[in-house]
Order: structure tokens, then sequence, then C-alpha cells
């Protein structure tokens, strides 16, 4: 099993005013509406509503599901991603961790995470995006690395129309070890009965 503990802290946001790209999402307030991060012990996490992730080994990371969610809803999740193939990142196993800590106010104990490839994000583009800087079109040298790029990614992805809205600059990031866009979050839920792609 798994032992995850340590400190969290989290970093400071910027404000800064939505580029009009059509890749990048507006919050109500005009500012950019990007994935949450915080540190654990000086490791990036990033994290939603009922995971974090983390980097687990050099090819590898675990969605923790700090909410306490069923087997069988990580299976599920892992169903998903497996029928996306190689647009998204795939699941290995589902493992047990030991959270030792409190996170966003959830109660520490025995959770289920996730174990998926690790998506090579460009990290100082992605840490600079998650606080609140518009995305760095410009950290990786490639023509579909470009908010056209993007867009060509999500209109192509074999998804249905019902999760086209949910494939974001956040859900989605550029792999530099694979040199294309991948799908890294499939917040979709296993009893959407469109969930099946």
């Amino acid at each position: 099993m798994i032992t995850i503990d340590g400190k969290i802290t989290r970093p400071k946001r910027i404000k800064r005013k939505c580029p009009r790209d059509g890749a990048h999402r507006r919050k109500p307030n005009g500012g950019i509406r990007t994935p949450r991060m915080c540190k654990l012990n000086g490791k990036t996490l990033f994290y939603g509503n009922e995971i974090f992730y983390m980097r687990h080994t050099d090819d590898t990371g675990l969605r923790v599901y700090y909410r306490g969610n069923s087997w069988e809803h990580v299976e599920a999740v892992a169903n998903v991603m497996l029928s996306l193939g190689s647009i998204c990142v795939q699941p290995i196993e589902i493992v047990p961790v030991a959270l030792d800590m409190s996170f966003r106010g959830h109660p520490k104990g025995t959770m289920w995470a996730l174990e998926v490839e690790h998506a090579h994000y460009h990290e100082r583009a992605w840490s600079r995006f998650c606080r609140g800087h518009p995305y760095d079109w410009n950290a990786v040298k490639h023509p579909d690395h470009s908010p056209r790029g993007f867009k060509w990614f999500v209109k192509n992805a074999k998804v249905s129309k019902a999760h086209k809205k949910s494939l974001t600059l956040g859900s989605a990031t550029w792999c530099t070890k694979r040199n294309r866009w991948i799908i890294i979050d499939v917040d979709w839920r296993p009893e959407d009965e469109s969930v099946s792609v």
C-alpha cells in the first residue's frame, strides 16, 4: 500500500485576462479558468472535486480519489480511459493508498487510486497556466502546439457529443514525450449513459 502524507501549500494565483483564442476558458469575472494545483512536500499536485493527481514514477502518476469513491467508480473511469485508446492516458491498475492527511476537508484514511500513464507536460508552462497565467503556446516548438492545433484535436477526438464540452485546456495537455495532445482527465460520471464512447 502507498502512504501519502505531508504538508500542503498553495502557490499564489495570478489574475490575468482570459485570451480570446478559442482554447482558453473564461471565468465569469473575465479571468482564466485553469486546473487547480497545490504542493505536497514541494511536489506539485493537481486536483479537482474528487481526485488529486501526483507523479508516481518517471512514467506513471496516481489519480487519488480523496473523497472515498468506490472501487466500482474508479473501475468505470478506467474503462472510459481504455475506450479512448491512444488519445487518452491509459490506466495501469487500481491500488489502495493510505492518505495520512486531510485533503480539502475530507478525512484521512484508505482510498482508491488509479495508476495511469504520465503525460509529460511542459512543467513550467503548465505550472504557470495553473497559477492563472495564459498558457504559453511558445513553450514547445511544434505546429500543433497552438490554439489551432488544440481546437483541431478537440474537434476530431472520438468522444461522444456530450463530452466534447469536457475537452478543455486542463482536461487535455500537450505531451512532450508523444509530441501530441492527450486527454488526461475524463471527469465524466460513470452513471452517465453517454460515457461509453
